[in-house]
């Protein structure tokens, strides 16, 4: 079972190497634009004061001041919101192949292996493996994978499994709604995407 952890490990360092080329150009190019503004409206400030018009009183260059504090706050914004469209766009690239996978004998395999260690890690104990609608083909594999009863939800989705054992209050959750978002917040903080 390594070998379909070396692939995932394999596919999602792909994902987050091309994804991190696109943010690098898209944050570059956001960076070049909020930093052109900012120089142009300090330039024209600049050139203000210059002709002459030094002589400004006190409200006058607070409310300069607070001008160009309020171009910062907008540049900051605008890419703020370039960084969420990338997070978008790559994640809907890692959704689609995640629809792909899950349609996969590799997916299956690691969802038995996951119901297989878990069960080894809770010595045996009787627990309830939760499904999506969509993964009955699971239902047989996983059964056997421990000493499981397995349960259809219409909570679980997108694919994955939620292991429960009632016995110690305990759940591990395997939903690939669940590793999806952990991987979101993990490429957002590697990218540096977030503010």
């Amino acid at each position: 079972m390594r070998n379909e952890s070396e692939k995932l490990g394999k596919f999602k360092n792909a994902v987050f190497s091309i994804a991190q080329k696109e943010v690098d150009k898209i944050v570059s190019e956001a960076n070049k634009e909020s930093e052109e503004y900012l120089n142009r409206v300090r330039s024209e400030n600049e050139t203000f004061v210059s002709n002459g018009k030094s002589e400004i009183d006190k409200d006058e260059k607070a409310a300069a001041v607070k001008e160009v504090s309020s171009y910062n706050v907008e540049a900051k914004r605008g890419l703020l919101r370039h960084r969420e469209e990338i997070t978008d766009k790559v994640f809907e690239q890692v959704r689609q192949r995640l629809r792909e996978f899950v349609k996969t004998d590799d997916y299956v395999n690691l969802m038995v292996e996951k119901a297989k260690k878990c069960a080894e890690e809770n010595h045996g104990l009787k627990g309830r493996i939760l499904i999506g609608r969509a993964d009955s083909r699971l239902i047989e594999k996983l059964s056997a994978a421990g000493s499981y009863n397995v349960e259809v939800s219409d909570n679980i989705e997108s694919g994955g499994i939620m292991i429960i054992f009632d016995d110690i209050n305990a759940a591990y959750d395997y939903t690939v709604t669940s590793a999806l978002e952990a991987q979101r917040q993990t490429f957002i903080a590697r990218a540096g995407l977030s503010l």
